[in-house]
């Protein structure tokens, strides 16, 4: 037997080991960058998740209760001002949707059973609501054998924002929704 035989058999030299740590560590270090922004990314992802979420949530809900509204007189559903929204609810209370100060969407109710006070229905930490619009038609409809008229109010609902950035050197993101509602309940008007 040869001496480079025997040698070949023991195992690894101690340079043989030092490059392949070497190398393992590289790949290691820039397998480990790529995981923490992956993290990053979905932390962002899931943050602007979350705001959108949180908007949808409250366009959803004033949908569904102008869908169930109604409108008693023209002046509270007609008003001139399309930043903001007043009907009567099912429970018979007059609710307003606006812009708060703050940035979110806002619901007051007054008058009938209900206590007035404003609630606001997106968090102003997840996202900012820059424009609030709401575009009001109101179709009115007039039976000539009873004398009567009969009112339906179809809404357009804008609602444009911006979900904060997560951390300093990302990006904020804009979004835009829009959807439109109809009274079901036809007012008839003497």
């Amino acid at each position: 037997m040869s001496t480079t035989t025997t040698r070949r058999s023991r195992g690894f030299t101690l340079i043989e080991l030092m490059v392949s740590l070497g190398i393992f560590s590289i790949i290691m270090l820039l397998a480990s960058a790529s995981y923490i922004s992956l993290i990053y990314a979905s932390k962002e992802v899931r943050a602007s998740t979350n705001a959108i979420d949180n908007v949808s949530t409250a366009v959803g809900s004033m949908v569904l209760n102008i869908r169930t509204g109604s409108c008693t007189s023209l002046a509270v559903c007609n008003g001139n001002s399309s930043d903001s929204i007043t009907f009567i609810n099912v429970q018979g209370c007059t609710v307003t949707y606006s812009l708060n100060n703050k940035h979110a969407i806002q619901k007051t109710l007054s008058g009938g059973k209900c206590i007035a006070s404003p609630e606001a229905l997106t968090d102003a930490n997840l996202v900012k609501i820059k424009t609030l619009t709401f575009n009001k038609h109101i179709f009115n409809v007039r039976n000539a054998t009873s004398n009567t008229q009969a009112r339906q109010m179809f809404t357009t609902i804008l609602v444009q924002g911006i979900v904060p950035a997560v951390k300093s050197n990302s990006i904020s993101q804009t979004f835009s929704i829009e959807t439109g509602a109809t009274m079901r309940k036809v007012s008839i008007m003497p």
